[in-house]
């Protein structure tokens, strides 16, 4: 099995087991070094590490089914093998043993090169072995890049396909990791198969992933990969070149439309903030605190159908005329960039939990206003007029603070309404906070 920066940080999980786990025999001591190559959501990664530990790297195995092999994550006493060489890169690599929370965790003493290899170059991993693991010595040929990546953005648990290009004699593993979304557990599902350019995992291996884990990380990997047994102790060396991405929607069915479980079922709007209106007629122009909500419901892929009520006090700079208005509205509100629903495990009042640029989205709005006007034409003598107005609006906001049920922005609205004979214009510049149903 591939064990990649990227699978591993999303494999930090302190789950306890959701089944029973098989019973395997297991050698005393076990050790893992890895050198990888590849992308993440666009980005070229490439990483070096290690691990040893007293009994499995992996974890209790759940279940098989067939080529796929379903695990808890694991929870390992780590040990040192000393300092681990890697030969065959373009310069060579050395992982130090630092202390870490369960003990030894290796890095790399510098910058892993990007590549860390070319396909077909011998790749060597040695070790003269530490006061708890031997030493070791193994050779594997780095694998061929894997291009062509299909890695569909919603993972169905009636079954999920994945498409690449094949060169036949290697080896493929794909790793899919249920979880749910800032809560710690999960579940890996590790897949080795030959590398024939599709593989279906199919709808009997989702069957033993717990249904509260809703959303997956992938990853594919072209590997090479050799074992050697030394006294207890059994050690892997693997090369890697993978394309990852995720976490995405895990659902119970392919849905029509691959993106839509990407935006929230419903939402709850909360905004506060300043606005003001326009001269009309003979009234000053006003200026004033705003408060609104927003509710909606999604109805197609980034549409939610909305209803507003939005509440304006206003006071012209003299002091001679109060406006309020309340307004009410139905409309839509847009999002026209495809949401990253990518989060960190951080609790869900940490802000900056996760900080997405494309967080932008577009509301419009027509409906009515009431208003209420009061013009003092001296300290002890006022007029007041009230009444509906039509009212249309549009807002362009952008709400980048993210996590997995609220975001964190700022609006500016535009509102447009005609009373007394007059269009009156009305702005708002609003801090809102966005609340997600899923």
């Amino acid at each position: 099995m591939v064990t990649v920066a990227f699978v591993a940080s999303v494999l930090a999980l302190s789950a306890s087991a959701h089944a029973q786990a098989i019973p395997s025999a297991a050698p005393a001591r076990e050790g893992r070094v890895t050198i990888a190559s590849g992308i993440r959501d666009g980005a070229v990664h490439s990483s070096a590490g290690a691990i040893f530990a007293r009994g499995e790297l992996d974890g209790p195995v759940l279940r098989r089914d067939g080529s796929c092999t379903l695990r808890n994550a694991p929870a390992v006493d780590e040990v040192s093998a000393g300092v681990v060489r890697l030969d065959g890169a373009p310069v060579p690599i050395e992982l130090r043993p630092v202390p870490g929370r369960q003990g030894p965790l290796y890095k790399a003493s510098a910058d892993v090169p990007n590549p860390p290899f070319a396909a077909g170059a011998p790749l060597t991993a040695e070790s003269s072995g530490g006061p708890d693991f031997p030493a070791f010595h193994m050779s594997v040929t780095a694998p061929a890049s894997i291009t062509d990546v299909s890695i569909p953005q919603t993972v169905a648990r009636s079954g999920y396909t994945i498409r690449w290009n094949a060169i036949p004699g290697t080896a493929i593993v794909i790793n899919i990791v249920a979880l749910r979304l800032d809560t710690p557990g999960g579940v890996r599902i590790t897949c080795r198969i030959p590398d024939d350019g599709v593989f279906t995992v199919p709808a009997s291996t989702f069957a033993s992933v717990p249904s509260k884990f809703d959303h997956a990380a992938v990853m594919i990997a072209r590997v090479a990969d050799g074992g050697q047994s030394v006294e207890d102790a059994r050690v892997t060396f693997e090369a890697a070149a993978f394309v990852g991405a995720g976490p995405f929607p895990l659902v119970a069915d392919k849905p029509v439309c691959r993106s839509c479980s990407l935006y929230p079922r419903s939402l709850i709007s909360l905004a506060f903030g300043l606005g003001g209106t326009s001269r009309i007629g003979q009234a000053p122009p006003t200026s004033g605190d705003v408060s609104a909500l927003e509710l909606g419901r999604r109805v197609a892929d980034g549409l939610h159908v909305v209803y507003r009520m939005t509440s304006l006090n206003t006071t012209a700079q003299s002091a001679s005329v109060v406006e309020q208005h309340t307004a009410l509205g139905f409309g839509v509100r847009w999002t026209p960039l495809r949401p990253r629903p990518q989060r960190s495990r951080s609790a869900y009042w940490t802000l900056g939990t996760f900080f997405d640029l494309r967080a932008l989205y577009l509301t419009a709005i027509a409906g009515a206003d009431w208003r209420s006007r009061v013009t003092w034409t001296s300290p002890t003598m006022s007029t007041a007029a009230s009444g509906w107005s039509p009212m249309g609006s549009l807002a362009l906001a952008w709400a980048p603070l993210q996590g997995r049920d609220w975001s964190l922005g700022e609006e500016f609205r535009e509102d447009i309404s005609y009373v007394d004979e007059h269009v009156q214009r009305t702005w708002m510049l609003l801090a809102v906070a966005n609340l997600n149903i899923w």
